[in-house]
């Protein structure tokens, strides 16, 4: 083992992680550089130039080889691969042309089984949140929480571990991916799946914006828009990259811009798949605009798009072309990723069989035929000891959070619509591997959760349920919501989505922003087409001791069928129906449902629900 002395200057110890990376096989050149993130949490990169007689290597491949060799307070929080080292006039690595590596605001979980996984370890060691980069034995375990950890992981999976499997790995994030791939293809030399060749049934666009104060190169930034979108293929389909359109506009009228760019997207399906916009409201003030077509990547591909922009702009303005990290190739074979998404239609029909054709809701407007697809927003705050008690509930229940959640709003729509067969969708992580992270394409989809409310149960009985139905996406290897589209054929009136009407979106890591040099950049809510009746979108946030500080997110509903103090009504039902849970977590539905009923509402400014009167 590498030894580096934990006192040791912090150059030094540097340059011993880029000499014991170095002693890899496939590596011919590497660098180790600490980046400071968004909320500035320190993260050890190590970037790796491959050797030239090797395969690229997968990522977290060469971390679990550090992690053998190195001390773990020195092991790399992430390893980054690039094609060629860039070099100063001197010889020396150029540390600033490096990209920096993009933080999922998704998580590290790669899977609901994944997910599921971590939560048990936590269970198991006493703590909230589990520190996925160090081991089992770093973060205290002993043998004999090994012996409960294999007998609770036996009790709700089925999956073979033991205990060298638990005192071997290198840290929890390796023990929950070697465990994740039992009973399935080992898909980390497949191909990236292949662009569909034709638009699919779901139609859209994707928008992000940063609103900017400093003066912005145009010409850099135009060409860093024309790097991006020649990383990514999928963005041009007949090869023609999009222009930077740069108009002098309001700030107010941002949002009439994002609709003009993602009608002209709709227009030309032959086209660009993306379009750039800059719109100039001042000398140094501006509003960049980037909408992609949802029929190329999904929304996580924006993000990934967001931030090769401003890094690419950066390399630009600086006079050089970017550097960038290694994508796994794209070919027209469908790799074992796609084949595990698209398996076994028979079981999704067989799972969606009968639906409800759609849950009547609260609504304030008959479905008009031809919806406008706009939505509304309310702001949701889940308050930091509220959040804990519903994390508790879920290790009550050998579960996650996202389970809970999960249950919890099927038995709020079960109650709204006086139904008792309630299906939802949940986002679905597609990216199964790290080196698939800056991928730019539809990889991510939604599970569909059916849940069985009749029969009076009780809450851990649907807790239950949604355990079921998230591992049976992974286990069964159910396709997601856009195949089941394909091989069930069901009716689509309008614009909405045919499977479900009503989604719920956790998302369990926290993302850093983009960075623009000499500029101050702040992240823009735009406007995008909704298929939907109502979407709950949730975001975990942690104080600095790593206890659960709250949930921030927002209810988003169809402006077609909701007034926005009906959709506020729902939201605050929906915290009354948590605040319950959390208090009597073994109490049947009904008598949840009369426990929220007895929630005195929040009242004026100190509302739950934030902007509840306005």
């Amino acid at each position: 083992m590498t030894h580096i002395p934990e006192d040791d200057s912090a150059e030094a110890g540097l340059r011993a992680v880029e000499q014991a990376a170095l002693g890899h096989p496939d590596v011919a050149r590497s660098a180790a550089v600490i980046h400071t993130g968004s909320g500035g949490a320190e993260r050890l990169t190590v970037y790796v130039e491959p050797a030239g007689h090797a395969p690229t290597p997968e990522p977290d491949l060469i971390r679990d080889f550090l992690a053998r060799t190195l001390p773990v307070f020195a092991v790399p929080d992430t390893v980054v691969l690039v094609r060629t080292m860039p070099l100063t006039a001197s010889g020396a690595v150029d540390l600033e042309a490096l990209p920096v590596p993009r933080r999922s605001p998704y998580g590290a979980d790669r899977s609901a089984r994944a997910e599921l996984l971590t939560e048990l370890i936590g269970a198991v060691l006493g703590v909230q949140r589990v520190s996925t980069d160090e081991s089992f034995v770093d973060l205290g375990g002993h043998s004999l929480l090994v012996a409960r950890l294999i007998s609770l992981v036996r009790s709700v999976l089925p999956l073979t571990i033991s205990m060298r499997d638990v005192l071997d790995a290198e840290s929890i994030a390796s023990l929950t991916a070697r465990l994740d791939l039992q009973g399935r293809p080992d898909d980390r030399t497949a191909e990236v799946p292949a662009p569909p060749p034709t638009r699919p049934a779901l139609l859209g666009t994707w928008a992000a914006g940063l609103r900017c104060t400093g003066p912005l190169d145009q010409d850099a930034l135009a060409q860093a828009l024309r790097d991006i979108t020649a990383r990514h293929t999928v963005l041009t389909p007949d090869g023609t990259p999009p222009a930077l359109s740069v108009v002098t506009a309001s700030e107010e009228e941002t949002a009439v811009h994002v609709r003009r760019a993602s009608a002209r997207l709709e227009e030309t399906p032959d086209g660009p798949r993306a379009v750039g916009a800059l719109l100039v409201h001042g000398p140094a003030e501006h509003s960049l605009l980037l909408v992609v077509d949802r029929a190329a990547c999904d929304e996580e591909s924006l993000d990934v798009l967001v931030h090769e922009w401003c890094h690419a702009y950066t390399a630009r303005s600086r006079g050089h072309a970017p550097t960038w990290e290694l994508l796994p190739g794209a070919g027209p074979r469908q790799g074992a990723a796609e084949s595990r998404r698209t398996a076994d239609p028979a079981h999704g029909r067989e799972r969606l069989a009968g639906p409800p054709a759609q849950l009547t809701l609260p609504y304030d407007r008959p479905r008009p035929a031809q919806p406008s697809r706009r939505a509304g927003s309310i702001p949701v705050t889940v308050p930091a000891g509220l959040h804990r008690d519903l994390r508790e509930v879920a290790r009550r229940y050998d579960s996650t959070l996202r389970m809970v959640l999960q249950a919890a709003l099927a038995t709020l729509l079960a109650d709204r619509a006086g139904e008792t067969d309630v299906v939802i969708g949940t986002a679905r992580h597609g990216r199964t591997r790290e080196s698939l992270d800056n991928v730019v394409g539809r990889l991510s989809d939604h599970a569909v959760l059916r849940f069985d409310l009749s029969g009076a149960p009780r809450f851990g009985e649907v807790v239950a349920q949604a355990r079921q139905e998230a591992l049976a996406a992974d286990e069964r290897r159910a396709p997601g919501s856009e195949r089941l589209v394909d091989v069930s054929e069901p009716e689509r009136p309008g614009a909405r989505h045919p499977l479900f009407r009503t989604a719920l979106e956790l998302r369990t890591g926290s993302g850093d922003r983009p960075r623009l040099p000499g500029i101050s950049a702040t992240p823009l809510r735009l406007p995008t087409a909704f298929d939907l009746d109502l979407a709950v979108v949730l975001a975990e946030t942690f104080d600095d001791l790593d206890e659960p500080n709250g949930l921030l997110g927002e209810v988003r509903y169809a402006a077609d069928l909701f007034d926005r103090a009906t959709a506020e009504r729902i939201a605050q039902r929906w915290e009354q129906l948590l605040r319950a849970v959390a208090a009597n977590p073994e109490s049947s539905l009904d008598q949840l449902l009369t426990d929220a009923d007895a929630e005195a509402a929040p009242q004026g400014p100190t509302a739950v629900v934030g902007e509840a009167r306005r």
